[in-house]
């Protein structure tokens, strides 16, 4: 049977020329980021509409991302969000269905493109962003709660 490795065991295990890993990647520290929103009473999030859930300061590595909400369907039966931040408004997730209370780990995208990948589960942030939803759907409901977290890794 043949063992195979992965690029980080093959960096550390590397001599010539030696390669060190990003403390991201190897011995860093889990940080989380928790949040929580309240839509108005009146005028709540319409479609499109961008709510900043926290902030990420540079050199995050994204691991997970947790939610719990109330039912945000205001009667169409389609609301939802789109996750992500400035730069890319589906950087972690796509379409995720808000329409019914629910809660749990969000499966965030796979970029199997490269070795650092540029949305997704294990993103790096370049400059300190925010993490949001961008409403899809339709408008959510007023006065429900979503609340949640973000873990990344750190120095």
């Amino acid at each position: 049977m043949a063992t195979v490795y992965s690029e980080q065991i093959t960096d550390i295990d590397r001599t010539t020329p030696a390669v060190m890993l990003k403390s991201n990647e190897q011995k860093g520290r889990v940080r989380v980021a928790y949040f929580s929103y309240k839509t108005p009473a009146s005028g709540a999030p319409a479609v499109a509409d961008v709510v900043q859930l926290v902030k990420v300061p540079k050199g995050a590595r994204i691991l997970q991302l947790y939610r719990n909400n109330e039912a945000l369907s205001s009667g169409a039966g389609t609301a939802g969000a789109d996750i992500g931040d400035g730069g890319d408004a589906d950087r972690f997730v796509a379409a995720l269905d808000m329409d019914a209370a629910g809660s749990g780990l969000v499966t965030l995208r796979l970029d199997n493109s490269a070795r650092e990948p540029t949305l997704g589960y294990g993103y790096e942030y370049t400059a300190e962003d925010t993490i949001d939803f961008t409403v899809t759907g339709e408008a959510f409901a007023v006065s429900k709660y979503v609340r949640g977290h973000v873990l990344y890794v750190l120095d």
